[in-house]
């Protein structure tokens, strides 16, 4: 999956679970792409709850040096 697919999603799960899915953007890449967030919880945004991190879609794009 490209990186404007894997942020899709995670926008289209925002959408479909308001209650539970909250996506925002904590950054911009080197080459000018979103870095974004996909918060799953039952607690508030101010929750003090103990959390899980998983990266996923991080890995470095490839270039040929000659």
């Amino acid at each position: 999956m490209i990186s404007y697919q894997i942020n899709a999603w995670m926008d289209s799960m925002a959408e479909q679970y308001p209650a539970l899915v909250t996506v925002f953007n904590y950054g911009t890449s080197t080459e000018g792409r979103d870095m974004k967030v996909m918060k799953i919880s039952t607690a508030g945004p101010d929750s003090n709850r103990s959390a899980v991190w998983l990266d996923g879609g991080i890995h470095e794009i490839g270039r040929a040096h000659v």
